[in-house]
């Protein structure tokens, strides 16, 4: 006799709806519209988990269990915070702009939001929002006459800025000791980003695209836009907080005729950075993730599915422990130089995702590289 066992494992998942509706005025208040709460909880199979899909490019930041990005909605923009639990709008007013974000540890040790607001070129606030009791307050200690801080990034007690005086193309990069009030300025090359040859540009305006400090060591990246608003290749250094040594990852420019890589959202833990980078070619465009040990001076990367070549582009990242946040930007059609929209009626769309325990390799030898081979002995 023949005996067929058969086992079955139930899955009951129980939600509480405050305010179920996929309507603008669901999305407001904070609460998310059924939809997506559906793709906040189901993973893509072994791949990512999706936390949401919006419509306009943001930075993402994490720390601590918690992350943080913009969204773009009726009343402006929107700061998202999102945990294992749950996905929700933060108590802030909307901006005209998306906000400069950065997550760490505020003077106690708790997670805490650092945003940069500018609503126009020489109106900006910097705030520190306390994810855990909920109080936000403007960092005063930043000001100072005739400037702009345009991003922050905190450790504990010390912060790392981007000061510009008004009117001016170049930015400084402060690091203000919290406990002894130093102010050091962070050495770094921002000038050659605004260089044709050894000439000046006057129409470009250098700027930070990111910026995160740690306990050992501060990571930013340069770039340089011009008038017609088009930019130069992001340019990533580290330094070692230690003795203020600075290294830059890599230079842009692969060839003046078609070619060049960019470095940006750089994060640090401990004494390894990771950041995004993205490789602009005249056939195809495509970016990995990478992590470059200080102490080693050695680099890995991963494509995370679904980044491949060919299928799209990581915008943002930010990493929390095992936990990478990245924003997945879908190409449009099949080698697109630039998939810049998020609009997902022109067959793009953006989506946060979570990828946990990603396994970095050793980047080869092979790997795009700077024409000149200088990549400061690193592939």
């Amino acid at each position: 006799m023949r005996r067929v066992m058969m086992s079955a494992l139930g899955l009951v998942i129980v939600m509480t709806c405050v305010a179920c509706g996929d309507g603008e005025d669901t999305k407001a208040d904070g609460v998310l519209g059924v939809p997506q709460l559906l793709r906040t909880l189901a993973p893509l199979g072994r791949g990512p988990e999706e936390l949401a899909r919006v419509e306009r490019m943001t930075e993402v930041a994490a720390f601590g269990g918690h992350a943080v990005w913009n969204e773009r909605r009726r009343s402006g923009w929107i700061l998202v915070h999102a945990t294992s639990r749950r996905v929700e709008r933060l108590p802030l007013a909307a901006g005209r702009a998306a906000s400069a974000i950065d997550l760490g540890p505020g003077a106690d040790g708790t997670p805490t939001l650092v945003y940069a607001r500018c609503d126009q070129a020489a109106d900006c606030s910097v705030h520190a929002y306390d994810l855990r009791r909920n109080t936000d307050r403007r960092m005063t200690e930043l000001d100072r006459a005739g400037t702009v801080v345009e991003r922050a990034s905190v450790w504990r007690d010390d912060i790392a800025f981007v000061r510009r005086t008004i009117g001016s193309a170049n930015v400084d990069v402060l690091l203000l000791d919290g406990v002894s009030g130093r102010l050091d300025k962070v050495p770094s090359e921002p000038a050659v980003e605004c260089l044709y040859g050894a000439r000046p540009v006057r129409s470009c305006r250098a700027e930070i695209q990111s910026l995160d400090l740690g306990a050992e060591l501060l990571a930013h990246s340069w770039t340089g836009r011009f008038a017609d608003d088009y930019s130069v290749p992001g340019t990533p250094h580290v330094m070692r907080r230690s003795d203020g040594r600075d290294r830059r990852l890599f230079t842009g420019y692969i060839s003046e005729a078609c070619g060049s890589l960019a470095g940006n959202a750089m994060q640090v833990r401990g004494h390894t950075v990771q950041y995004i980078r993205r490789l602009y070619n005249c056939a195809y465009d495509s970016s990995s993730l990478r992590r470059y040990d200080f102490s080693t001076r050695r680099t890995t990367r991963v494509n995370p599915p679904p980044l491949r070549r060919g299928n799209g582009i990581a915008h943002a990242m930010a990493r929390d422990g095992r936990d990478t946040y990245w924003l997945y930007v879908k190409r449009t059609r099949p080698y697109e130089s630039y998939p810049d929209t998020c609009d997902a009626s022109k067959g793009g769309g953006c989506r946060i995702l979570r990828s946990r325990d990603l396994q970095f390799i050793p980047a080869q030898p092979g790997d795009p590289r700077p024409s000149d081979g200088a990549e400061n002995g690193i592939a």
